[in-house]
């Protein structure tokens, strides 16, 4: 070995020469830790030595991709470059030293000469007592012996140039080892990623949530298999999208519930992400449609059941008058003057009139539920009609103290509808106005308009009584619903009026619609076609 490869950092061996040399335009070789200048270039013969061993080491690595495989490409060509009466690589454990690729015996032990060879990091040639030389060629790169190769020259020529070839050699199957090392281990973390991946993209897959990852550009990097499969309609991507840009800027969770168009339910749970310096946002959605499906039919059902109590409570209270009556005047009609007989008689068919307009409501109620209600429609003035169902409630609105207003655009307004059926939900609007009056207030007062437009006829009926609160409202054309309040527990009524009421005027092809405040008042406003 040269000097400068003694004490130098660099060496840079310029191969200009034979064909082989496309292999090599610069090797450049980590010896010692010091820094030289020195440029020291081989023999002609030491590099085309070094040449041929790199080529045959090159071409036996080329199909080759595990680290045990440098091992035996660097025998494979020591063996065509060297006479050898024995070989073997010896590797360096934390336990001590293992051998493998063994072929024949050495001479003598090795053992005493490994530690020494390791931490010199070069070749060396050591006479046995069998006059064969052997050479211990350690694998170093960085500082670091990853393996020893270790044979016997049974009649090779050793001198300077054969060293500084093993030297140079030895550093590139290091080098070479190294890489392959790393790319193994490289190869098995990704191995590990990818099935840690697979698992959780599995596990992913497998939840009936919708689960998504968007980074800060708003771009989908994730989604499990249901948020492929279950789309959302627009309206909900439209909220999802606005809680998606209040989280990016909050940084704080937000999770909802909404109803979307096509009578689903979702909750939709947004919240932020950091990884490292980037930011992104986790989304799950649940499709909880089964779930308010199986409420809304326990309170459909609680309903029910209150509406049965109610309806029962209705309909005994006006049998029981008739009943009492009934007895009376069986018991006692000789006893009764022409006055208590009248009075008796108008009270029985004031009730028999309530009971057959109970009747009459669960009837209409049985035919909206079966899709039979029929129109009879004809060309009838909703003045008059209007007028006459004033006239039917004035004594109802008398007993509850309260004024009838009413204005009219014109003197009459022709509309092709069902009289029958409309002057049921002209009633049920004023009946409610004038029982849900307010009993705190000194002026109470309903109001009934009749206007029209282009195309159309305009009911409103507004009153100062006391109002809705917002739930209430909500819910006011639900069957079976009745506010819980201490005051309507004093009015009577099935719960079905409105709802009733709701489905006559769309039958017509019209609307309604509802306004209403607590303590200040109610207008509900129907609008149907001329």
């Amino acid at each position: 070995m040269t000097d400068a490869m003694r004490s130098g950092k660099y060496l840079h061996i310029h191969l200009c020469e034979d064909s082989m040399l496309y292999f090599f335009h610069r090797v450049v070789l980590c010896v010692r830790g010091y820094e030289v200048e020195e440029r020291t270039l081989l023999s002609s013969s030491s590099r085309r030595l070094l040449v041929k061993m790199s080529a045959s080491f090159l071409r036996e690595m080329a199909s080759s991709s595990a680290s045990s495989d440098v091992y035996s490409a660097l025998v494979s060509v020591l063996k065509s470059t060297l006479t050898l009466s024995w070989y073997q690589i010896i590797v360096p454990t934390p336990k001590g030293y293992e051998a493998s690729l063994i072929e024949g015996e050495p001479s003598e032990d090795l053992t005493p000469y490994l530690d020494w060879i390791v931490s010199k990091k070069s070749p060396a040639f050591i006479h046995s007592d069998d006059g064969v030389a052997i050479l211990l060629l350690p694998l170093v790169f960085k500082d670091q012996v990853k393996g020893i190769f270790a044979g016997g020259l049974a009649g090779t020529e050793v001198d300077v140039e054969l060293q500084e070839s093993l030297q140079i050699f030895s550093y590139l199957a290091a080098s070479t080892l190294v890489n392959i090392e790393l790319s193994e281990s490289l190869a098995e973390k990704n191995k590990i990623i990818e099935e840690s991946w697979n698992f959780l993209k599995g596990l992913l897959d497998s939840f009936p949530d919708q689960i998504v990852v968007y980074d800060n550009e708003g771009v989908a990097i994730f989604k499990n298999q249901a948020f492929d499969t279950q789309k959302m309609p627009p309206s909900c991507l439209t909220t999802l999208e606005q809680m998606l840009k209040s989280v990016a800027l909050t940084k704080q969770t937000v999770s909802k519930e909404v109803e979307c168009e096509n009578e689903r339910f979702y909750s939709i749970e947004v919240m932020p992400l950091s990884f490292g310096e980037n930011d992104y946002l986790l989304v799950r959605i649940d499709d909880i449609t089964g779930t308010k499906e199986l409420e809304r039919l326990k309170k459909i059902d609680q309903m029910k059941t209150e509406f049965v109590a109610n309806i029962s409570h209705e309909i005994r209270t006006p049998l029981a008058a008739i009943k009492a009556y009934a007895e009376t005047l069986k018991d006692s009609i000789e006893d009764l003057d022409t006055e208590t007989l009248s009075d008796f008689v108008n009270t029985i068919a004031e009730q028999t009139l309530h009971l057959e307009g109970i009747v009459e409501e669960l009837l209409d109620f049985s035919r909206v539920e079966l899709g039979q209600l029929q129109l009879e429609r004809s060309e009838t003035d909703l003045v008059s009609l209007v007028k006459n169902t004033i006239a039917s409630l004035e004594k109802l609105a008398q007993e509850r103290g309260v004024e009838l207003r009413t204005h009219f655009d014109s003197a009459s307004v022709t509309v092709s509808l069902d009289p029958h059926q409309f002057r049921k939900v002209i009633t049920n609007l004023l009946s409610n106005a004038i029982k849900y009056s307010d009993p705190s207030k000194a002026h109470k007062w309903v109001e009934v308009e009749v206007t029209t437009d282009e195309d159309n006829a305009i009911l409103v009926v507004s009153d100062n009584g006391i109002g809705m609160g917002k739930e209430e409202k909500t819910r006011a054309f639900e069957r079976f619903y009745r506010a819980d309040s201490s005051l309507t527990y004093e009015v009577s009524g099935t719960g079905l009026g409105l709802s009733i009421a709701k489905e006559i005027v769309e039958a017509h092809g019209g609307s309604v619609e509802i306004e209403s405040e607590k303590g200040v008042g109610t207008t509900v406003r129907v609008v149907v076609p001329k």
